[in-house]
């Protein structure tokens, strides 16, 4: 009986084998050509997210180096404010010190006033009492005003300087 079984089976497994192998002979092929087309696949994501980094890269290398010569040119507009406000307040020290010294010859002329109000060079006697009180009046209020008048001056010419440095630097819009 199992030979009977065997013999009957035969004629239908070696078709059944053949059609098994070509089943799986095909879905091996199928399984491949998937893989293969995933790999393809995968490639391409792969080669256009290096193209984009790279692009990426680029636009942040131009971003970099535009940013730097803006930097240098402010630097650089900065560093010529602060050498011309040097150069000012150079000159400006040298406008104080005359200043001072019109002051000073201020004080001398004050001096010299001060000395003919009070009557210097004239009798006792003078009678010229209220023009010297005057005059000696005149001087004080002259050298009070140049005295003023010079320190304004020399702190206008300081406070300028410092503005103009300011504004030199300042970024243009």
């Amino acid at each position: 009986m199992i030979s009977w079984i065997i013999t009957r089976l035969g004629v239908y497994l070696w078709p059944a084998i053949g059609a098994a192998f070509v089943a799986l002979t095909l879905a091996v092929g199928v399984q491949t050509k998937r893989v293969t087309w995933a790999k393809a696949d995968t490639q391409q994501v792969k080669d256009a997210w290096t193209l984009d980094k790279a692009q990426r890269t680029q636009v942040a290398l131009d971003a970099a180096t535009t940013y730097r010569k803006a930097e240098a040119a402010y630097q650089a507009n900065v560093k010529e404010a602060q050498n011309e406000y040097a150069t000012l307040q150079a000159q400006h020290a040298k406008s104080i010190v005359a200043s001072r010294v019109a002051l000073a010859e201020s004080g001398k002329l004050r001096g010299e006033i001060a000395a003919y109000a009070a009557g210097s060079g004239y009798p006792s006697g003078d009678t010229c009492t209220p023009d010297r009180d005057r005059a000696l009046a005149l001087a004080s209020l002259l050298a009070e005003a140049l005295r003023v008048s010079a320190e304004g001056a020399a702190d206008a010419e300081t406070n300028a300087d410092a503005l103009r440095a300011v504004l030199a630097a300042w970024p243009a819009q």
